[in-house]
């Protein structure tokens, strides 16, 4: 039903017209003036209206939370968890939650970590259970480089980047077996 409209020029008897028509705006359940707006950015009450910032989506900041469970989100948006439990590398991480419109127990997950370059992935599947959090390989984590070493370094064996041309910080996983001067994938530790 469309807004009803109060004609103020037209005289109305007693407040009787108006009155109607301000009850029909307000019960109209299409009508976003007869919807209750969340209580909090969390607030995931079906039939209310999001607010600005809801779940993270549109805010400069989502809702902090420190110590939360990350198994347990359950709404599609971004959670900001200072020390998650079941995230995939302790401190800060902001997550990203994509839970299943067909039913509980499916969805997806992207967690990153505040102050580095790491993004991880898990999926939920039809068990609820939730699989174990992935790297996504970028160009921070998954690069070309050249063995600078010395040495020859066997596929899955590790160095330091400052063996690598060019240099790198932290511990790099080569992903075949490399001798010295030569260039192969390296994923970071």
């Amino acid at each position: 039903m469309a807004i009803q409209l109060i004609d103020i020029a037209t005289p109305q008897v007693g407040l009787k017209g108006g009155a109607e028509k301000l009850n029909a705006n307000f019960t109209d359940t299409e009508n976003a003036a007869s919807r209750l707006v969340q209580s909090s950015p969390t607030d995931a009450t079906a039939g209310k209206l999001m607010a600005v910032g809801a779940f993270g989506l549109g805010a400069a900041n989502s809702p902090d939370q420190t110590g939360l469970d990350v198994n347990t989100i359950s709404v599609l948006g971004w959670n900001y968890v200072i020390n998650p439990v079941n995230g995939p590398s302790v401190g800060t991480t902001k997550f990203f939650t994509f839970p299943s419109t067909v039913g509980g127990g499916r969805g997806s997950q992207f967690a990153y970590p505040v102050n580095t370059d790491e993004i991880w992935y898990r999926t939920q599947k039809s068990s609820a259970t939730w699989s174990t959090w992935q790297p996504v390989y970028t160009g921070a984590n998954f690069i070309q480089a050249q063995n600078t070493s010395g040495a020859t370094i066997n596929g899955g064996a590790t160095t330091d980047g400052s063996n690598l041309t060019p240099a790198q910080t932290g511990t790099w996983r080569a992903s075949t077996t490399v001798t010295n001067t030569s260039w192969t994938t390296w994923m970071k530790q």
